[in-house]
């Protein structure tokens, strides 16, 4: 995978830094996304961490990687993921136990299940407008 020139040891933490500090870390992600196309890898360090830029992407990779195998989370995420829920969650499970979880969730994301959370879901979204509407820009 394409990546952003990087330092030999300290990968691309500089530059990351620098725009988390000016407050421009998605912009610089978007830059590096035109540049790199909707997959590259930023290293943070010697540990490298796989971007995914647009949806059909994220899609073919993260759920049809997921669906077949192909996508291997680390045990340390999925222990991570698991610990956070004090039992196993679909986020930290992989393979069969994955499916097997995302079908008993399923029904829960039908278009009818979800529409019973429309009103909550609209009076968020409202109230995240009005409040960047209110907000001086810095």
């Amino acid at each position: 995978l394409p990546s952003p020139d990087k330092h030999w040891l300290l990968g691309n933490i500089p530059e990351l830094s620098v725009a988390v500090k000016q407050k421009k870390f998605f912009q610089l992600l978007f830059d590096w996304s035109k540049q790199l196309g909707p997959m590259y890898v930023v290293w943070n360090g010697s540990r490298p961490t796989v971007i995914l830029s647009k949806p059909k992407v994220i899609d073919d990779t993260i759920i049809n990687g997921m669906r077949d195998g192909s996508l291997v989370r680390s045990k340390g995420l999925r222990k991570a993921w698991n610990d956070i829920a004090s039992s196993p969650i679909l986020l930290g499970e992989t393979g069969s136990e994955w499916q097997w979880r995302r079908k008993v969730w399923n029904p829960e994301f039908s278009s009818s299940s979800l529409s019973k959370y429309l009103k909550i879901i609209n009076q968020a979204c409202e109230q995240t407008i009005e409040t960047i509407r209110s907000t001086t820009p810095a």
